[in-house]
């Protein structure tokens, strides 16, 4: 349990003081980041070695949200070092809705056209709201059909991560809408009853989360793996066999 830190006399995680709490954090789960860190640089060096032709929409679309998903897992583990715990997992939340929507297109490319048309459906939404507004003119409003729409449920079904989504992705997602469950961390009780507001650094459930932003990562280098000139198979299996020694460690 990490130990509750006051920011009352700093200017809170923007202080030049904080970089204490920070070593402090990186200390505590110094194996965490470290593996975190040779990810990193294997994917940088993957980088180097990516081969997708320009006429290969799906492989520049798999390499493209590759990239985003990579800034969120390094941005997943520079907000964790600041112990903001919660915006942690907002952003890995997003980063399991990439993961279900490029599995499934990996799986099975025919379910590219299923993310083409959301995304004509929401240009159509848009489209329709300028129209009604008036910014757009000389055009009628089109029908909808929310029928033709893949959710991220779906998208999840069709990548065979059904089970993750009902229970990662489901638990992230009261980090992202108002859930009152998640509101009550900000909360410190002591006797059932309030005792202050919660504004110190947390990072309490940081193994959990980076056991799976790390197995997320490692999912997704498997995806874009066939686009890469170099054999980087020894490498990938020394950080999995690593990665489950730990996440066997903090059951």
């Amino acid at each position: 349990m990490m130990e509750q830190i006051s920011l009352q006399d700093t200017d809170g995680f923007l202080s030049d003081k904080y970089s204490i709490t920070v070593d402090k954090i990186k200390t505590n789960y110094k194996e965490w980041f470290s593996l975190v860190q040779k990810i990193n640089c294997l994917i940088y060096d993957m980088y180097t070695n990516f081969d997708v032709k320009n006429n290969d929409t799906i492989g520049m679309y798999l390499l493209s949200i590759f990239s985003k998903v990579h800034k969120s897992f390094q941005a997943c583990s520079i907000l964790y070092s600041y112990g903001l715990e919660d915006d942690v997992c907002i952003i890995f939340r997003t980063m399991l809705e990439s993961l279900f929507v490029a599995s499934s297109i990996k799986k099975d490319s025919n379910n590219f056209n299923k993310l083409l048309k959301n995304q004509e459906i929401e240009n159509t939404i848009e489209t329709n709201y300028l129209i009604k507004t008036g910014v757009i003119k000389d055009k009628k409003i089109q029908n909808v059909n929310f029928d033709e729409k893949t959710t991220i449920s779906n998208f999840a079904k069709l990548s065979d991560y059904k089970q993750m989504y009902h229970t990662a992705y489901s638990y992230l997602s009261s980090y992202v809408h108002i859930d009152l469950n998640a509101l009550a961390k900000n909360f410190i009780l002591k006797k059932q009853k309030v005792y202050s507001i919660c504004i110190s650094p947390s990072a309490d459930d940081l193994c959990f989360i980076l056991t799976e932003a790390v197995g997320l990562m490692l999912a997704y280098i498997d995806i874009v793996k066939d686009y890469l000139i170099k054999d980087y198979t020894n490498e990938l299996n020394n950080l999995k066999s690593l990665h489950k020694q730990l996440q066997a460690r903090n059951k």
